[in-house]
């Protein structure tokens, strides 16, 4: 029986890598090109939110009904993505300006200026980050995400079914609903896979910080609104980064803010201690974690109302 149990998740594996691969150069240049030639309601204001897997934890629905209450001249659209870094988010940085944005939220997190990020284990990267979410409100114009998360659904219900709530919670993504992810507790938490490995933040000859500034100064040219979001740790995290790289990471946002006189909001350390995470670096998607969002949202709102 226990042979038979593997041999079914061995060739699931190689079902959901070989359709992975395949679908992502199958369909990238497709989706991409979708989502960029549409036409956008001309009419309303968009905010794009920028960032990597921690940003893709917002809850966009949320976000969008509070920022609805104040204002319903904005668009939003969560533009982040799984393992983004400045250096890949710059490629694309000409297409969002066509969009015309009038409002950037850019996610940044420790591992984005790591230069040692590429050494960490595979073993250590989980097969459900791999496949990523859908995280624009554009799910019928996107066949590579639909298939991807088709993917990522099917590896969630084998390798979680036991974690996760029956309960759905509304989002915009390409299924209406999706469900919510089990939050952690402490000793979970300790025990969680999910880890920095080693980390290098140097303030000097760093390629994403390079990166991250010619994007910040390619959208202060073109006269958009950005802030930036240090995206939120919990304290397992926060204390595994050893301080001089935790400096260095703090130094070049401090450098960053006065360069280019944006607002930088730290949640880094924010939501530290309480009981939210997925893991040691993702505030869980799930409405008992929803203060993330709802603090953003705020934020958003903030800004567009001034």
């Amino acid at each position: 029986m226990n042979g038979r149990i593997g041999l079914v998740l061995l060739m699931i594996f190689i079902i959901v890598f070989s359709g992975l691969f395949y679908f992502n150069s199958m369909f990238s240049n497709i989706s991409e090109d979708k989502f960029y030639s549409q036409e956008f309601d001309l009419s309303k204001k968009k905010i794009l939110i920028y960032g990597s897997s921690h940003m893709v934890q917002l809850n966009s629905t949320y976000i969008t009904e509070k920022i609805e209450n104040h204002s319903n001249e904005y668009l939003l659209f969560n533009m982040a993505e799984n393992a983004d870094t400045p250096k890949r988010r710059s490629l694309n940085i000409d297409k969002d300006l066509k969009i015309n944005p009038e409002l950037i939220v850019y996610g940044i997190g420790f591992r984005d200026f790591n230069l040692l990020q590429n050494e960490k284990k595979k073993s250590e990267i989980k097969l459900i980050d791999i496949i990523p979410l859908d995280t624009t409100e554009l799910e019928t114009l996107n066949p590579k995400l639909t298939t991807l998360e088709a993917l990522r659904a099917v590896v969630i219900d084998i390798f979680t079914k036991n974690e996760k709530s029956t309960v759905p919670y509304p989002n915009t993504s390409i299924f209406s609903n999706r469900n919510q992810e089990i939050i952690l507790d402490e000793d979970k938490l300790k025990s969680n896979e999910e880890t920095f490995g080693k980390i290098l933040i140097p303030i000097e000859k760093n390629e994403q910080v390079e990166y991250f500034k010619s994007i910040i100064k390619k959208l202060k040219e073109n006269n958009i609104e950005i802030i930036i979001i240090l995206t939120p740790h919990h304290k397992i995290a926060l204390d595994e980064i050893p301080d001089n790289e935790k400096n260095n990471f703090y130094q070049i946002l401090l450098n960053v803010e006065q360069e280019f006189d944006v607002k930088i909001y730290d949640f880094s350390n924010k939501f530290s201690d309480l009981p939210i995470w997925r893991d040691t670096t993702h505030v869980a998607y799930n409405e008992k974690a929803i203060i993330f969002s709802h603090e953003l949202a705020q934020i958003i709102i903030q800004e567009i109302t001034k």
